[in-house]
């Protein structure tokens, strides 16, 4: 059983609100915009802290709206938790409802937003999987896996996943919403939307939380950044 969120010197975190696919998508021609520019940046009245708006390089209109529509869809879930025996929905989708679901969550909210937009982004741009290694694996073979701890930072509807154990195994899965560079701090941090964190634990919950870009749980993230 877990105890309450706790914080460390390298991972700071705080509690949100509870309240092969043949669609390939379109890409950008040459002189078409490509949405909100990667390094764009916009500064909140008031504090030191600059709010960073990343997307995936090259991303065409069709890509960008699955982003932003995927993450609606993860924190439409704010505050759902288990129900009788540990059941959850998110479970269910892979055939386990009672069973752990952080992974099966990510991929939950992915299945809702292809239906919704009518894209098919499983096995092109995501993994279609239900534990954190999955993830891992899709991202490594076409060089899109960065480690946590690397000067890679992510984007938002990248996943992120983590070694709570410190064993070189990953074993749980989030999705990143956003960075935040405080610079009264001088430090980054990485915006995430999560369910069945270890933390929280035995009773889970979907919940936000602001993590430290070098904290060492994080094992590192699978994008669907284009190159050239």
């Amino acid at each position: 059983a877990g105890d309450d969120t706790q914080t460390d010197e390298r991972g700071i975190e705080t509690e949100g609100d509870s309240s092969d696919s043949e669609n390939q998508g379109d890409k950008p021609d040459d002189d078409r915009p490509i949405g909100p520019e990667e390094t764009s940046e916009e500064k909140e009245e008031g504090n030191n802290k600059k709010l960073y708006s990343t997307f995936p390089l090259f991303t065409g209109y069709k890509e960008y709206d699955f982003i932003e529509k995927l993450i609606a869809v993860a924190k439409s879930q704010l505050g759902e938790s288990e129900g009788a025996k540990g059941y959850t929905k998110f479970g269910e989708f892979f055939g386990h409802p009672y069973e752990a679901w952080c992974t099966e969550y990510v991929m939950w909210c992915i299945d809702q937003t292809e239906k919704e937009t009518g894209l098919n982004y499983f096995k092109l741009y995501y993994p279609k999987t239900d534990y954190s290694g999955g993830c891992v694996d899709f991202y490594s073979k076409r060089g899109w896996f960065f480690k946590g701890g690397s000067s890679f930072i992510p984007r938002r509807g990248d996943i992120v996943v983590f070694d709570y154990d410190f064993d070189g195994v990953t074993d749980h899965t989030g999705l990143v919403t956003g960075v935040e560079y405080d610079e009264s701090e001088d430090r980054l941090y990485i915006l995430t939307i999560e369910g069945n964190i270890p933390e929280d634990e035995p009773g889970g919950i979907v919940r936000e939380r602001r993590l430290a870009a070098d904290w060492n749980k994080i094992y590192g993230y699978g994008t669907f950044l284009i190159s050239e």
